[in-house]
């Protein structure tokens, strides 16, 4: 018995080990996203920006998420995930040291701008290899890892303000960066390349290698094998098998629509206006978006940090069912708080109720997004259609994040935040409905015996049956 302990000990850990050192590649670019936010007063005043000119770097920095999401798609279905991997993290790495050294506003958004689109590129490829490398029973944990790293290293940037790059020290962003480069050489010589999408493109051989690399175990290598090979019989991918697929359309389109109902319910808006929430005057027509005191931007990103611990630990242990409609009922509780604040915004309680409203939902919209975008992205797509689902909804994602930014100021200006927070939480209110109907609990159930029911017709909410996991 305590032979057997130790041998499924030594097979759980080894994809873990892959996962982790995937993960760890993510600490630059949090890192750099995170000297953004907690220097953007600084960056406006050194760039004599005023107004919502500041945001333009941020923009930025998107614009390169959108299109390194883009071709992300096409390059992992090309090249593979390793090799995405590996040039996402490498393209990263250079391109914050030179950010660094930026002498201007026209060489730093160009170096935001690329380092977007490695972010995009690595991290889109984490999202597929993490998934396709793990035991049903860990693959929570490791999709989660990537975000709790990339999370940890803003955390790292804000709390470490005064010895970054900006202010003319680098020693700390340097370090991270010869880190995760060593890392890199590291991922280089011993990262397998996934054996999904190895079978895709018709490797068997390969595939069976990796397997057993990964398993310990010839035996459950080949079953796996088999049962992967049976869900790349048809030769239809991408697209076509969109558009032939009734069942893929069906999780396409309930993918698509909790992302945007996540974004309606504030995702983007509410981080945005941080400081604004804690004005007393609500009349202004344009606001400074990032004025934000060193205090609150520190518990924001905190509670961001904690809620990627919370996805990681609780995914496996829980489900994903109940972490996602969790998540989603405390999202509803947190914009009633605020809205309850500036309803009442001349009450001696209205900014206890916006403090709380405000880290609850960061909280609450972390665990969601990781949920939606690490868990049921991947789990929920079938394989011959992963990569197309993962562009579109990824992109969907990046797209409205941009779209709020844009149009915030008129929102608020014509809304004000008390109608505007109220039609967050109808948003979330119907979010939540749609995770109630539509969330299944996949932990613990194969890709394979997910993609099986899916395509057998069985609705969502029973894909993680009780059968499935027995056979894995």
């Amino acid at each position: 018995m305590l032979k057997m302990w130790a041998f499924n000990a030594e097979e759980s850990a080894k994809p873990l080990q892959y996962a982790l050192l995937c993960a760890l590649l993510s600490l630059s670019f949090g890192y750099d996203l995170g000297q953004l936010f907690v220097n953007q007063q600084f960056l406006n005043d050194f760039f004599i920006l005023s107004g919502n000119e500041g945001d333009v770097i941020l923009g930025t920095f998107i614009l390169g998420l959108i299109l390194g999401f883009f071709l992300g798609g096409f390059l992992n279905y090309g090249s593979g995930r390793r090799l995405c991997l590996l040039c996402g993290a490498a393209l990263g790495i250079l391109s914050i040291i030179a950010s660094m050294f930026a002498p201007n506003l026209s060489i730093l958004l160009c170096t935001q701008f690329v380092i977007g689109f490695a972010a995009a590129l690595f991290l889109f490829s984490a999202i597929l290899y993490c998934a396709e490398i793990t035991l049903p029973r860990q693959r929570g944990l490791a999709c989660c890892l990537p975000w709790v790293l990339l999370s940890g290293g803003i955390f790292l940037a804000v709390i470490t303000r005064e010895i970054n790059p900006i202010h003319g020290m680098p020693v700390m962003a340097l370090g991270l960066c010869i880190f995760n480069l060593l890392l890199l050489i590291i991922a280089v010589l011993r990262l397998p390349e996934s054996p999904r999408y190895l079978a895709s493109v018709g490797q068997s051989d390969r595939a069976l290698s990796v397997l057993f690399r990964l398993r310990l175990n010839m035996s459950i290598a080949a079953r796996e094998l088999a049962g992967i090979n049976e869900g790349f019989r048809q030769e239809t991918r991408g697209a076509q098998f969109f558009f032939q697929s009734a069942a893929f359309r069906y999780v396409f389109w309930t993918l698509i629509c909790l992302t945007l109902l996540l974004h309606a319910s504030g995702l983007t808006l509410v981080p945005f206006a941080l400081s604004d929430l804690f004005l007393l005057q609500h009349d202004v027509v344009r606001y400074q978006s990032y004025d934000l005191t060193y205090g609150l931007l520190k518990a924001a990103c905190a509670v961001v940090f904690f809620g990627t611990v919370t996805a990681a630990l609780m995914a496996d242990r829980i489900g994903r069912r109940v972490l996602l409609c969790g998540a989603a009922l405390l999202i509803n509780l947190a914009l009633l708080l605020l809205f309850l604040g500036f309803l009442g915004s001349t009450l001696f309680f209205a900014p206890l109720f916006i403090t709380l409203g405000v880290l609850l939902y960061i909280y609450a919209a972390t665990i969601l997004l990781v949920g939606l975008l690490a868990l049921l992205l991947p789990e929920l797509s079938p394989g011959r259609g992963r990569e197309f689902a993962a562009i579109c909804v990824l992109i969907t994602s990046a797209v409205a994040s941009l779209f709020v930014m844009q149009v915030y100021y008129q929102l608020v200006a014509v809304l004000g935040f008390t109608l505007l927070f109220g039609l967050c939480l109808l948003c979330s209110v119907l979010l939540t409905l749609l995770c109630l109907q539509v969330v299944p609990n996949t932990s613990s159930a194969s890709l394979e015996g997910i993609e099986n029911r899916l395509m057998e017709g069985v609705p969502l909410r029973s894909l993680g049956r009780l059968r499935d996991r027995r056979d894995d």
